[in-house]
């Protein structure tokens, strides 16, 4: 595992410029999710939004819980999803689920 963490320390070293560029170019090109990001993060941070402590899609309870944004526009309208459920549905997996069935929490 070391040998990992040194090999990945070691090429950020060497394309520092380049990863740079990348990071920039791709927020760049999805602003409005940064965005809406850093909104739900703020109103977690000064409690006008509360963790659900379930996953909406499969009801686990797992230790990370996911806000997942059906739509961008609205930042503070999420559904609390699970890592794996929340990364089905960006992969494609879950849309047959029935997300639209699952209740967004509005912001107060």
């Amino acid at each position: 595992m070391r040998h990992n963490a040194a090999n990945r320390r070691r090429y950020h070293a060497r394309h520092r410029k380049e990863i740079v560029e990348y990071n920039r170019q791709y927020e760049r090109e999805h602003l409005i999710e940064k965005r809406a990001h850093l909104k739900l993060c703020y109103a977690l941070r000064v409690g006008k939004v509360t963790r659900s402590a379930y996953c909406a899609l499969c009801l686990a309870a797992p230790a990370r819980i996911e806000g997942h944004h059906p739509d961008y526009s609205h930042p503070l309208d999420v559904v609390w999803l699970c890592p794996t459920c929340h990364r089905g549905i960006h992969l494609g997996r879950r849309r047959d689920a029935g997300l639209s069935a699952v209740p967004v929490l509005r912001s107060v």
